[in-house]
């Protein structure tokens, strides 16, 4: 006989690289088990985000910022329309943006507001006018120490 079989890859963090997969698929078939298929492919850099994420580090009381630069590929123009902030309790951000040479190139700022010791994550989210860019996450880790010297 005969049947279909979806795949979805999930490419999150392989922007650049090559991914392969290998999946096993069990049938009744006694002479054909399992059978395997490998899924390979080259995943296109979208977009240059300088650094990848953002840490912070430091102790309570100190200036805690990051400025990560968000660059779109030729083969991806897109504009960012929104900024937000999935929890945004620990941190202000500001999204600035800049032309140059011929191309927009994007600042994304981010400061610890919090004040006491802790961990934190978090993760901005930009949502551009690009379908196949539609978003693009950058994370955030956070270590606040105890008070400085």
């Amino acid at each position: 006989g005969q049947g279909s079989v979806f795949v979805n890859l999930n490419t999150n963090g392989y922007r650049g690289h090559a991914v392969t997969r290998t999946i096993k698929i069990y049938t009744n078939d006694p002479d054909a088990n399992p059978v395997v298929l490998k899924i390979s492919a080259q995943v296109d850099d979208i977009v240059k985000i300088d650094p990848p994420r953002i840490s912070l580090s430091g102790h309570a009381g100190e200036e805690l910022s990051q400025t990560v630069t968000i660059t779109p590929t030729d083969a991806f123009p897109f504009t960012v329309v929104s900024a937000e902030a999935r929890f945004g309790n620990n941190i202000s951000y500001e999204l600035r943006e800049e032309a140059k040479d011929d191309k927009t190139i994007y600042y994304l700022d981010v400061r610890n507001i919090k004040d006491t010791m802790g961990r934190y994550f978090d993760e901005i989210v930009l949502k551009t006018d690009n379908p196949a860019v539609s978003s693009i996450s950058v994370r955030i880790n956070c270590s606040v120490l105890s008070g400085g010297n």
